[in-house]
């Protein structure tokens, strides 16, 4: 066999120059790639195509199977726990007393003068400063027509009083701890009728949404605080004092409508009862409610 030598090889490949290079055009087939990918061969694989979308839809499969395992886990954890209790919460959203948002039905009347409002505004103003300032009632009577329904409530109750934190205590010192977290915004408007002056007022109170929200807020700290110790109504109110005094009721802004009416020349209210029963409510609907956390079976007897 003969061996051919470079010159030779060389001269094979000028031979093969089947066209010029200046008279192909390369960017074409790149333009009509769907007509000349054979001349390249340039069939895509399907089969690997095939190969990737399979793999990829087993990924995804495996994925949506993990997260269905979490939630699916997440929802017996919560229901467990006891988290969001719908029992528990429509115990604490039994508190009624002030209604959370604002009055849309006012009473039909005639608007009263410039002197009333600031009168009344006044004495809305005094209650709610007494109120607040946790000390001396008395002042509570001189507002009201007849008699004070919470001067009145934590009076009998401090009287009837033994020993220091029994029921009648813890219940009092609970009062004078939610009355200081009632304060008036303002006075919103004033119908009178009838020889009646309907005060609404935007207030801040411990609603059954504020008392609910605070009862979770702080779970831990009370099962922490009586994990080694049988739970009492003494000791949830000594705590409760101690937190509600570092950690304050965050209350919600409300409006409510309080009746006064001219007597002897001031306007007094005719009932502040719906302070008693904001207070009461919140102290027995909270403590029950924590109650119920630690696993104890006690109820105020307020």
């Amino acid at each position: 066999m003969k061996i051919r030598s470079t010159n030779e090889i060389k001269s094979l490949d000028d031979d093969l120059n089947l066209f010029e290079e200046t008279d192909w055009d390369f960017l074409s087939v790149v333009d009509t790639k769907d007509t000349n990918f054979e001349y390249f061969n340039d069939i895509r694989d399907s089969d690997f195509d095939k190969r990737n979308r399979f793999r990829i839809k087993d990924y995804v499969v495996q994925i949506v199977g993990i997260c269905a395992v979490l939630a699916i886990c997440s929802v017996i954890a919560i229901k467990v726990s006891g988290i969001f209790d719908q029992d528990e919460y429509k115990q604490v959203a039994g508190i009624a007393s002030v209604n959370q948002g604002a009055i849309t039905n006012y009473e039909q009347g005639d608007d009263v003068s410039n002197e009333d409002f600031i009168a009344i505004s006044g004495v809305a103003s005094d209650y709610f400063k007494i109120l607040k300032s946790e000390s001396d009632y008395n002042g509570l009577y001189a507002l009201c027509a007849t008699t004070s329904s919470f001067a009145d409530t934590y009076y009998s109750v401090t009287n009837k009083v033994q020993t220091v934190y029994d029921d009648n205590d813890c219940y009092a010192r609970m009062l004078r701890e939610f009355a200081g977290f009632c304060s008036l915004n303002k006075v919103t408007k004033v119908v009178a009728k009838d020889d009646a002056y309907y005060c609404y007022l935007s207030v801040n109170m411990p609603t059954s949404n504020d008392v609910y929200e605070y009862a979770y807020l702080y779970q831990y700290n009370f099962t922490k605080k009586f994990s080694n110790s049988v739970p009492t109504e003494a000791g949830i109110v000594q705590y409760l004092l101690d937190t509600t005094n570092e950690n304050p009721i965050s209350c919600s802004s409300t409006e409510i409508c309080v009746k006064m009416v001219k007597k002897d020349g001031s306007f007094k209210l005719v009932d502040d009862s719906f302070a008693t029963a904001t207070c009461s409510d919140a102290y027995t609907s909270l403590v029950n409610q924590i109650s119920k956390m630690l696993g104890a079976n006690l109820t105020t007897s307020h």
